[in-house]
């Protein structure tokens, strides 16, 4: 399995985060990967942190630098986050408001439709 996987679902780019940290060790191939999806036109843009146990700040602050980008693309980024981690990862960061965030994969990419 690859740290991160790409699902689409229609128009919905859906980027899997297969790791129980995410840290600096990871942020250049992630920054890259969302990077190349928002260049490529992607406005519809999901990462599921939902194997996640942990995300430093680089990590989010990645996360929130490629949402900056996608934004002034006319798109949007979401995040999937169990219950559980949205407010332990977030809340110490203070960055939860910045971004939409769902329980489930299918409830983050539904949501762009409604």
């Amino acid at each position: 399995m690859e740290d991160f996987d790409k699902v689409v679902y229609n128009d919905v780019v859906v980027i899997v985060i297969n790791l129980s940290r995410g840290t600096l060790n990871e942020c250049r191939r992630l920054g890259n990967l969302l990077d190349d999806e928002i260049v490529s036109g992607c406005k519809k843009l999901v990462v599921d942190l939902g194997q996640c146990e942990f995300i430093d700040s680089s990590f989010i602050g990645t996360l929130v630098i490629q949402l900056k980008r996608i934004k002034e693309q006319g798109g949007n980024l979401k995040l999937v986050l169990p219950t559980i981690q949205r407010g332990v990862i977030f809340a110490v960061t203070n960055t939860l408001g910045f971004f939409e965030t769902y329980k489930s994969r299918k409830e983050a990419v539904d949501s762009f439709s409604s």
